[in-house]
């Protein structure tokens, strides 16, 4: 009788008369599909991380449209710095969840639209929070005399002006910035972290993934900002990627006229 131990009966099952020789690719189809579940299962649960701390960042901001929506009179400092202090907390552990949920997805277009889904609900949280700071400092004025009475924050209007999204194409990097900086950018009307809420909400794909991880702070507005000059806004890149293309053309005797392959 023939004893299989160890390295013989791995021999034995990589062999043509093994028996067993058929069921190795169907063995290693299931640990493949088993590893792809356990990533779909991360996933999920970073999903639902995200949407139970997104309800409760909701719920504080239901308050603080309460307390922005409510008269001078009605006004207490304390609340108001609490709700602020308490919307600051939860919002910094939605968007840990978030950068968490971004690192586990690796499918663009599930990612475009987790990332466009994050911006715009980011946007109006931060939104609140720039007019419930205004208040503080408004109500401050006004107790220490140096104010008349303060009834409400009222958010700093962005200009009408319908602004481009910007994906990461380096070539229109210079026709968005050039827009963005004359009509956010240089506005003196326009709080730095609005500013920056603003221009996270023009970002989309690898752009958007750019500053992601960055705090939506006043004081991280320039970070973003030379990130994303440093990433698209040098000249020597643009030049790289302009010469890509040209080379990726087709030969130009296949176009109608010169304009047709330029454009």
């Amino acid at each position: 009788m023939h004893c299989c131990s160890g390295g013989v009966v791995d021999d034995y099952c990589h062999t043509a008369r093994s028996p067993f020789s058929h069921l190795v690719p169907l063995l290693l189809t299931i640990d493949v599909e088993l590893m792809a579940t356990g990533t779909s299962g991360d996933i999920q649960q970073a999903k639902q991380r995200k949407t139970k701390l997104q309800a409760w960042v909701t719920r504080i901001c239901a308050t603080a449209c309460s307390i922005l929506s409510a008269t001078r009179d009605e006004l207490q400092t304390e609340i108001v710095v609490g709700t602020y202090n308490n919307l600051t907390s939860k919002f910094d552990n939605y968007k840990v969840a978030c950068e968490h949920l971004i690192d586990l997805v690796d499918d663009d277009e599930e990612l475009n639209t987790i990332l466009n889904e994050m911006t715009a609900y980011d946007n109006e949280v931060e939104v609140l929070l720039v007019q419930l700071k205004q208040l503080q400092v408004k109500d401050h004025l006004s107790t220490s005399g140096q104010s008349a009475s303060v009834t409400r924050a009222t958010p700093m209007k962005l200009p009408k002006l319908e602004l481009q999204l910007f994906n990461g194409e380096t070539t229109a990097w210079p026709e968005f910035w050039d827009l963005f900086h004359v009509a956010i950018h240089i506005n003196s009307q326009v709080p730095p972290v609005q500013k920056f809420a603003h221009l996270k909400s023009l970002l989309r794909g690898e752009a958007a993934k750019c500053i992601a991880s960055i705090p939506t702070t006043e004081s991280n507005y320039k970070v973003a900002i030379d990130r994303l000059q440093s990433r698209y806004g040098k000249p020597e890149l643009l030049r790289h990627r302009l010469l890509t293309k040209i080379t990726e053309m087709k030969h130009l005797e296949n176009y109608k006229t010169l304009r047709d392959g330029v454009d």
